[in-house]
């Protein structure tokens, strides 16, 4: 709770004091999260292009990914925190005080962690190197020349990269480190995209699918031959993946479901628990917090049926709201249709509430085919106003019949505004807080403010 309320805190103290006058303690401090935010950008080039750090001057390479770069990574770790140790918290004032508390509490939880050893789970029905990588090619910037270079060295490494995230998933099996094997029945499914033919439709080369329009036809072409020479490399490497996932590891995957059955899985649970939430409470205490918010929930709903005079059971009105066709579309056009009109209509209203909105715009999209399946009903990725990346709030098409009418508003104000994205880019877009802690975050207070 204590770090929650100083994420608030952050928006309400402001600018005290500008950089001239900051004290030697505080100059100090700035300067630690200045280089330890360069650090970060050069050490995981992936979060580098989410943020369009410099422009994307890392955009051409990806980070180390082996066994052994983990434990390079919890030497790093344990290195940033102890230059953290060095700063004199008591000579800090103002808002300098109150990032230094954030980024202590986030190293500190990021410390607790490297006992856990979940970089062996590379890969569940949410997500992973059979949907990630692509995800990001598909998300880099597209409007230069060096920007289409930058995808190609990229995919250059594609092959090597499946390799590194295969040999995490066999130790992880070899170790009983693995997700619920009932949880990952449609996940060889999830490959299939990658592996597509079809130079069109294969989501990896998204970006060789429209060229900016000073683009000459010869540079077109020279940019599209190199794509998909690429392409013949890789989708062997995505075949042998969905081969070994589909054949050996989901079938020797854990059969409980419990984090319990994994290595000192309570602790584990017990820190996950504290991580999302920032709160000291047991799996427990949240089941039974769950069990009241369900009871409370739904008495409220059965105050709306009977406002509604509806003549069933509680148990006939769920069935009724999930099933009559009334609350389904039968195309998605019309779905997405719907839920940008939903988001314009909340736009139009937003001032009445909130006096600073994001300048990053956002847009509705489809959930992209190839996650479709296993996705959740709607997300959420950031924007970058540099980079030219709107925020988008995917919207799931898969299904129509699970898709009822009724959810859409919550769902359009949850994900985009005034949830998600205004939250998030606003956060972003704070000119005089450091980079580093910009980009963090707490789940709770997301999701919460969401």
């Amino acid at each position: 709770m204590k770090a929650i309320l100083l994420s608030i805190l952050l928006f309400i103290v402001g600018c005290a004091h500008n950089s001239k006058d900051l004290n030697s303690e505080e100059k100090k401090f700035k300067d630690l999260l200045a280089r330890h935010w360069d650090n970060n950008m050069e050490r995981y080039p992936e979060w580098s292009t989410w943020v369009n750090y410099k422009g994307g001057i890392y955009n051409d390479r990806w980070s180390e990914l082996s066994l052994e770069s983990v434990e390079k990574n919890k030497d790093y770790t344990r290195s940033q925190f102890a230059d953290l140790k060095e700063i004199d918290k008591e000579e800090l004032t103002g808002k300098w005080r109150l990032y230094y508390d954030l980024y202590y509490a986030d190293m500190e939880e990021s410390i607790e962690g490297l006992q856990f050893p979940g970089h062996y789970v590379v890969m569940d029905q949410l997500g992973g190197f059979q949907q990630n990588i692509a995800n990001l090619l598909s998300r880099m910037p597209t409007r230069t020349k060096k920007d289409y270079e930058n995808i190609l060295k990229r995919m250059e490494s594609v092959p090597e990269r499946i390799e590194a995230n295969l040999t995490f998933l066999r130790e992880g099996l070899k170790k009983g480190i693995t997700p619920p094997k009932v949880t990952l029945s449609d996940v060889p499914r999830q490959f299939d995209a990658m592996i597509e033919g079809d130079f069109k439709k294969n989501p990896l080369v998204k970006a060789f699918q429209k060229y900016p329009q000073d683009f000459s036809e010869k540079q077109k072409r020279d940019f599209t031959s190199r794509a998909k020479k690429l392409l013949t490399k890789i989708i062997p490497a995505y075949k042998r993946a969905k081969s070994y996932v589909e054949k050996e590891y989901i079938p020797n995957c854990r059969k409980e479901i419990g984090f319990s059955t994994l290595p000192n899985g309570e602790a584990w649970y017990n820190y996950s628990i504290k991580s999302y939430t920032t709160l000291d409470k047991k799996a427990e205490d949240i089941h039974q917090l769950g069990l009241r918010e369900v009871a409370r929930i739904k008495a409220e709903m059965k105050k709306v049926i009977k406002k509604l005079n509806y003549k069933g059971s509680f148990k006939s009105f769920l069935k009724y709201l999930r099933t009559h066709p009334k609350f389904f579309y039968k195309k998605k056009e019309d779905l997405l249709r719907d839920y940008r009109a939903i988001a314009k209509i909340a736009d139009g209203r937003l001032l009445r509430v909130f006096k600073k909105l994001p300048q990053t715009p956002y847009g509705i999209e489809p959930t992209p085919a190839y996650m479709e399946k296993s996705a959740p009903t709607a997300y959420y990725y950031r924007g970058n106003i540099d980079a030219g990346k709107p925020g988008i709030f995917y919207a799931n098409t898969y299904d129509l019949k699970t898709r009822p009418k009724w959810e859409m508003v919550p769902l359009t104000l949850h994900e985009a505004m005034p949830g998600h994205h205004l939250q998030i880019m606003i956060a972003v877009e704070q000119e005089e807080k450091p980079e580093l802690l910009k980009y963090g975050g707490y789940t709770g207070y997301v999701e919460g403010w969401g």
